[in-house]
């Protein structure tokens, strides 16, 4: 029996991680303006926006590390200690810096819209960290503990040039087992990433989940495993299971 499933690839604009946390931003430079342009409580302004730039600072952090491998989260927790190291030193001399206001409120606030303005970089940053992020080398994607099981080419969005599939396969070694007839088989599970061409062969991550597919010395019982074939064709990527 053959299982056709089919995956479509759904190029387009919609509400993404990074279109949403674009949009919180925004709204707080925003906010934040017209706090200004108010000329009142300018202070209380300052407070309030460096407050919401740290806040989101840790939100789009935390939220962004969830989408990571573990081996993009080393990565990205490395870059941002360095980072933190660097904005201690910049906040610091913003404390000490002679704004020309005074030692009142209108330096306070000069000083906390200058931090907030150094965070939100930061913030840009993260928010577009995974589309960003691109390769010639197809290694790359591929996750801790797991390693390439094929690869596929294909044109999924129609724009000349031959995307990515790749098929990956866990590596844990618990998962070795030994089987009465075949000795020690591979029964880790199979999962899928797809790469679109950037252009001159860079790759950037489209979709991926490392675990949907089964072993291919998974156990049977009275039948074979079942065997996985892919195409790409038409925006779609289309498996077929091979069960006997």
């Amino acid at each position: 029996m053959i299982t056709r499933i089919i995956f479509t690839v759904i190029i387009g604009v919609n509400l993404s991680f990074s279109q949403n946390f674009s949009d919180t931003l925004k709204e707080i430079k925003s906010e934040n303006q017209l706090c200004l342009d108010n000329g009142d409580k300018m202070f209380s302004c300052s407070i309030e926006y460096l407050k919401k730039s740290d806040n989101l600072l840790n939100l789009v952090y935390n939220s962004l590390r969830k989408a990571l491998t573990e081996n993009e989260k080393i990565v990205l927790k490395t870059e941002q200690i360095k980072w933190i190291t660097k904005k201690e030193k910049e906040f610091e001399n913003i404390d000490n810096l002679n704004s020309g206001l005074g030692n009142g409120l209108d330096d306070k606030m000069f000083k906390n819209q200058q931090k907030a303005e150094f965070i939100i970089p930061r913030i840009e940053y993260l928010i577009n960290y995974k589309e960003s992020k691109s390769s010639q080398n197809l290694e790359d994607f591929i996750p801790l503990n797991y390693k390439l099981f094929s690869k596929h080419f294909g044109d999924l969005n129609k724009d000349g040039l031959k995307d990515c599939v790749l098929i990956i396969k866990g590596t844990q070694k618990s998962k070795f087992v030994r089987d009465e007839h075949k000795g020690i088989v591979d029964r880790n599970n199979r999962g899928i990433i797809v790469l679109l061409n950037q252009g001159n062969d860079f790759f950037k991550l489209l979709i991926e989940n490392h675990n949907c597919f089964s072993s291919e010395n998974e156990d049977g019982g009275i039948y074979f495993p079942p065997e996985l074939s892919i195409l790409t064709e038409k925006k779609q990527i289309i498996f077929l299971l091979f069960t006997w």
